[in-house]
């Protein structure tokens, strides 16, 4: 479900958020908080939608997913914590996340035959919303 609640937030606004599909990178809006002071911070619901991402990359491999304490989320809180880090890239272990302050976070998946995978996951969600597979 955490797959589908990302998928859906996805701002079509974006070149490379297709409506039918995920494909190499997507981004996510709003998913750092901006503070007056100029600071950048990943939220407990920004942490939650990471760890929904990457959620069914392990499962799709039959892995055990990390406990939220050393989740993709609580990495990336920490790295965009220290404050000189916006707009750096984090290696995750199936996809790269950046941060940008405007809130965006791009995200670069590593492992396309997995996002194949989670298209399929999402077609069976949405029946006819992904278009078939050539």
């Amino acid at each position: 479900q955490g797959l589908i609640d990302v998928y859906r937030k996805l701002s079509w606004d974006y070149r490379t958020n297709n409506p039918c599909r995920l494909g190499k990178r997507i981004i996510i809006e709003n998913l750092l908080y901006r503070w007056s002071n100029g600071r950048v911070t990943l939220d407990c619901s920004g942490r939650e939608a990471l760890d929904d991402l990457v959620r069914p990359f392990y499962l799709l491999e039959g892995r055990n997913v990390p406990d939220f304490r050393s989740s993709i989320g609580a990495q990336y809180g920490e790295f965009i914590g220290n404050g000189d880090n916006v707009g750096k890239l984090l290696e995750g272990e199936y996809f790269t996340v950046r941060g940008y302050q405007k809130g965006t976070v791009h995200i670069v998946f590593k492992r396309p035959d997995l996002v194949e995978k989670l298209n399929d996951i999402i077609a069976r969600h949405y029946p006819g919303s992904l278009p078939p597979r050539v």
